[in-house]
């Protein structure tokens, strides 16, 4: 077991989910039951960050899979994910609207679906350089769909672009395979410039503890993100979103991003910084909540919403302290039962010790509500 979370370096780790001898690969078929019955296997030991909400599993092995031309997760077959590919690319393409002969490259492009789907999204005028990078690729080396060229091996910088930076990066669904995912985007960083942009689309991990969808753990996702933590690691690694949002019914997370020069921030400068764009984020995807009016919650609404325009409200148990309003902002205290009807898409809980708390009030609820914990 990891002693400290990868992305934010918490200690707080705790078990989620056990499971031995599992197929290794997912999406690889076999032509045969005797084949596919010996199927190379592996263990599931999931953890969970109790800060970040990063989970990944302990016991993954990169030794124990190769991607391959054998590997098949084509999924544009399907009316409703050809729509869902068709928007994702149409909002990949609006980062770099109005640039002419951009450099688009697709880390992880299986058979270059997506690479197909952005030169469609594409106004006539706008001709681009397509790129694609994936061990799985079954055609021609140096060839792909839409006039694209690409290559089976994983995406390496030198290699891509001889060197210069591209003016779009995608990733889909491929840092959730990664065991080391800082080092990955890292590796994107640093074929960045100043002008790139960024798209990366991962499942929720937040999405599948909230609707116990747990066949949705296997071994091939060996690093699954909350909001709160992919947002940390791109932070971590240079780059800053400029929208994180749920997509696909809520189930994946996808987040666009632009470089920035990491600089070292006084500890309250850094902690104001993070707080305000986590607060305008949760603002723009609807009503945020505090949940606890003490001494906490009092405080971090009059440092982050002065004037009552992007809290809500502010939740507490405590009868004597319902329908009052705290000092200096105004902020209206509401018990649980009335915050149900202010539906919060986002709950800011202020004290760590009642997360689980609050997590199985809100889940039993059935509130469709992003908790972040406030620390």
């Amino acid at each position: 077991m990891a002693t400290a979370c990868a992305i934010c370096g918490s200690d707080r780790i705790e078990p989620l989910i056990a499971r031995r001898d599992t197929p290794v690969f997912q999406n690889a078929v076999y032509a045969d039951a005797a084949a596919a019955k010996a199927a190379p296997r592996g263990d599931l030991d999931f953890r969970r960050c109790q800060a970040c909400g990063f989970v990944w599993n302990a016991a993954f092995s990169s030794d124990r899979l190769a991607y391959s031309p054998a590997y098949e997760n084509r999924q544009s077959l399907s009316p409703a994910f050809d729509a869902h590919l068709k928007r994702r690319a149409a909002a990949a393409r609006a980062l770099i609207e109005g640039r002419r002969g951009a450099a688009i490259v697709d880390v992880g492009c299986g058979q270059g679906d997506f690479l197909d789907y952005l030169a469609k999204a594409a106004p006539a005028d706008a001709e681009a350089s397509l790129f694609g990078f994936d061990p799985a690729w079954r055609g021609e080396d140096g060839q792909g769909p839409a006039g694209g060229r690409v290559y089976r091996r994983l995406f390496d910088e030198t290699e891509a672009l001889n060197g210069a930076p591209a003016d779009l990066i995608v990733s889909r669904h491929v840092i959730e395979h990664i065991p080391d995912p800082m080092a990955f985007l890292a590796t994107l960083r640093r074929c960045s410039g100043p002008e790139t942009r960024l798209a990366i689309e991962t499942p929720d991990i937040d999405w599948i503890r909230r609707t116990g969808a747990f066949h949705d753990f296997f071994y091939e996702h060996c690093s699954l993100f909350s909001l709160p933590a992919l947002d940390q690691a791109l932070a971590r690694s240079g780059f800053v979103a400029t929208r994180l949002e749920r997509v696909f019914d809520a189930q994946y997370l996808w987040v666009e991003a632009r470089p920035v020069e990491i600089e070292p921030a006084p500890p309250a400068a850094a902690y104001q910084a993070r707080w305000e764009a986590v607060i305008a984020r949760a603002a723009a995807a609807g009503p945020v909540v505090v949940w606890g009016a003490g001494a906490k919650g009092a405080t971090f609404v009059q440092m982050f919403d002065r004037d009552a325009s992007r809290i809500a409200a502010v939740v507490d148990l405590n009868p004597e302290k319902q329908d009052r309003r705290l000092g200096g902002t105004g902020h209206k205290v509401v018990s649980p039962e009335a915050a149900a009807a202010i539906a919060p898409a986002t709950i800011l809980v202020m004290n760590p010790a009642y997360e689980a708390e609050i997590g199985d009030y809100v889940r039993g609820h059935g509130w469709r509500a992003e908790i972040i914990v406030v620390r």
